[in-house]
């Protein structure tokens, strides 16, 4: 019974593979182009990436387990991407007002 239920998880298991695939993508990109920064939230997508290979690896019978790890995942990796992104654009903004400033006085 169990064999039968994994086979009709295997299309979530193949997304949640893709996540996975486009999230550390994301984490690599976040990390070269924001530093080294938000070892907290890489703390977290480590833990829920560990609870996530073992979900896919496993055989859990409910999807909920599924989706909401997907869901953790593309949360912390939105906030990650934010985080990443927020402090350079701040910089760049402050960085013009402060020459309109200088141009000025």
């Amino acid at each position: 019974m169990k064999l039968i239920g994994n086979m009709f998880l295997i299309p979530i298991k193949l997304l949640m593979l893709i996540t996975l695939i486009i999230l550390l993508g994301l984490n690599i990109i976040v990390s070269i182009l924001g530093g080294l920064g938000n070892i907290f939230l890489n703390i977290i997508m480590g833990i829920f990436g560990i609870l996530f290979i073992y979900q896919l690896v496993t055989t859990s019978n409910t999807i909920y387990d599924y989706l909401g790890i997907i869901l953790l995942f593309l949360f912390f990796g939105f906030v990650k991407v934010i985080l990443a992104f927020f402090p350079t654009t701040l910089g760049i903004i402050s960085g013009q007002i402060g020459r309109g400033l200088a141009f000025w006085f």
